[in-house]
């Protein structure tokens, strides 16, 4: 067999398999906000002066799971967040947004 022909039929024998596997993505890593764990379309949000006071105004539930601004819920980062929420400082690691209002 000549060359050209056999790279012709190795090339469409390999057609016939068809695409390879794709690679599932990989899954979110869990993110721990205070005592919750965030779901996927959710971000952590740590209040310095906590989301709610108490009768004598101390804060209460300093770090809760708040839901992803809409726009942001195909993939996450701070500045998509930033857009819609304020805080100091942000991380979005692995896709997993966490921001805090603590002063510097």
């Amino acid at each position: 067999m000549k060359w050209a022909a056999l790279c012709a039929a190795l090339f469409a024998s390999s057609l016939a398999w068809g695409d390879p596997p794709k690679e599932k993505a990989a899954p979110k890593k869990e993110l721990t906000c205070g005592a919750q764990k965030c779901g996927a379309d959710e971000y952590c949000d740590d209040r310095y002066k906590g989301h709610a006071t108490d009768d004598k105004g101390r804060p209460l539930k300093q770090k809760q799971c708040m839901p992803l601004p809409e726009e942001c819920r195909a993939k996450p980062t701070c500045a998509c967040v930033k857009k819609h929420v304020s805080f100091r400082r942000c991380s979005d690691q692995g896709g997993r947004v966490s921001m805090d209002d603590y002063p510097i």
